[in-house]
């Protein structure tokens, strides 16, 4: 058994030398729709892979808004080659604004900072 993430095991899975047992995403992930995330079966954790830009805080609001346009401009100008490629590896791709992100990070990191307090005990 093993916890990984799915863009390195989704050719394993296609290819049936691995069985995904569950996911941690919040939702079924739409590349292996019959795969249950672990809250359905009973277990309260959500956790996923997350990519994204950050800058040290204090970072004036517009600097931010420029690479948020930039980066958002990159995804919608490549989309479809992106979204090709992701597809092999049976990611879904989320562009989140600053806030969502943000708020992302933080519900991210209350959850660890319980898992970590548990394991100290």
């Amino acid at each position: 058994m093993s916890v990984g993430s799915l863009g390195t095991a989704f050719p394993h899975f296609k290819a049936g030398t691995l069985r995904a047992l569950a996911s941690f995403n919040e939702k079924r992930v739409r590349t292996i729709p019959e795969v249950p995330t672990v809250s359905e079966l009973g277990y309260p954790v959500v956790s996923s892979l997350n990519y994204g830009i950050l800058g040290p805080k204090g970072t004036p609001k517009e600097v931010i808004e420029t690479l948020h346009s930039a980066a958002k401009k990159v995804l919608e100008n490549h989309r479809s080659i992106l979204m090709e490629r992701y597809e092999k590896l049976g990611v879904e791709i989320y562009f989140l604004g600053p806030e969502e992100y943000a708020a992302n990070l933080k519900k991210q990191s209350i959850f660890f900072e319980k898992v970590v307090k548990e394991v100290k005990k």
